[in-house]
Formats: structure tokens, C-alpha cells, sequence
């Protein structure tokens, strides 16, 4: 689990840097990686905190790199999705903010 949380927040840092440097398809690569990671992740501990705010990021992610605004769209209702239950588990008001953020993207 180490290892594969590892990898997914090395993808997430390669995905920035592609974006910040305009290479989209390779951004898109990394980010969709780092997705699949934390998906793996939040599958074998769907309880934990930590892993569930990462999969809603990297669904944020994926939301402001997709092309398609169809997609993008998909990938921050997910992400809001998360961020609403982290909020309603937590009640820590960062999720609260994250989730308003994410929804004035849509």
C-alpha cells in the first residue's frame, strides 16, 4: 500500500509539471495514472480519509485537464461526490471548501 501510494503522488507531481510546462497529453498520462492508483487504494480501504481526499484530487485533476468538457464535468461531480462525504464523516470545513470549489468549475 506504501509503495502504491508512493508511485500515485509521484504521477500526481509529474502530471503538475507536464500541465505547468503545456504538455496536456502527457499531464492527462500521468494524472489518469495517479487516478488509478488512488482508485486501487480507496478499493482496499474505502474508510480511509487520506486516501479518499487524494481520489477526490486526483478526480479534480483529471476534471481540469480533460479536453471534453463532458468528461470534465463527470470527473468533478466524482470529486464532489468524495469531497461531500469527507466533509459529512469529518465535518472539517476544508473538505466543505474544497467541494464549493470544485463546483463552481462545473
Amino acid at each position: 500500500e506504501s509503495l502504491k501510494n508512493g508511485l500515485a503522488i509521484s504521477y500526481s507531481k509529474l502530471g503538475s509539471i507536464h500541465q505547468a510546462l503545456g504538455q496536456v497529453d502527457k499531464a492527462l498520462e500521468f494524472f489518469e495514472l495517479f487516478t488509478g492508483l488512488m482508485k486501487e487504494l480507496y478499493d482496499l480501504n474505502p474508510k480511509s480519509v487520506k486516501i479518499k481526499n487524494d481520489l477526490a484530487i486526483s478526480y479534480y485533476k483529471l476534471g481540469g485537464i480533460y479536453k471534453d468538457k463532458q468528461q470534465a464535468k463527470l470527473q468533478y461531480q466524482k470529486a464532489i461526490k468524495l469531497f461531500q462525504e469527507l466533509y459529512n464523516d469529518t465535518k472539517l470545513e476544508i473538505y466543505r471548501e474544497r467541494m464549493e470549489i470544485v463546483k463552481q468549475l462545473l
